[in-house]
């Protein structure tokens, strides 16, 4: 990346760059994503940056975990929300039978649990900070699979 500092000089900036092969989350990619984001990064390090196979470490377990309490109290916050706004109960009518499901589970948490899955919010934060001290870029697959259909994903049971 060449940065103008005057009106005839130039100069380039070395990046640290991370990429993986897979989702930063573990999610293991299919292999033409794998191939591609490996492939970049070898013309990004044959361009002179520093380039390595790094991602966040995180606690990938504890973060589902509290993504789906953070989702689903949300959706339950969201469902209340919507039916104070329209006077309508919140049902069949009314919200879509996932968005349902995740608000029954969501009042089903405390605000201890809520609390709990934030703390682990938290420390993904950290970690990333930790992250970011040595690495300017992270190139991952835009998504580690191919699409999916809408209409082959039925609603999974919680």
């Amino acid at each position: 990346m060449a940065l103008a500092t005057g009106a005839s000089e130039t100069r380039r900036q070395r990046l640290r760059i991370a990429v993986t092969g897979d989702g930063w989350l573990g999610i293991p990619a299919d292999e033409q994503s794998r191939e591609a984001v490996l492939a970049v990064g070898e013309v990004l390090a044959a361009a002179g940056h520093h380039v390595t196979e790094a991602v966040p470490s995180i606690d990938v377990e504890a973060y589902d975990h509290a993504t789906g309490v953070v989702w689903s109290v949300g959706a339950a916050e969201q469902a209340d929300a919507l039916a104070a706004l329209s006077g309508r109960p919140v049902g069949p009518d009314t919200v879509e039978p996932a968005n349902r499901r995740y608000a029954e589970v969501g009042r089903r948490f405390t605000a201890v649990e809520l609390s709990a899955a934030l703390g682990v919010y938290d420390q993904v934060c950290l970690a990333a900070g930790r992250f970011w001290e040595s690495h300017d870029l992270l190139i991952t697959p835009t998504s580690p699979t191919p699409s999916v259909p809408s209409r082959r994903m039925p609603p999974r049971a919680m």
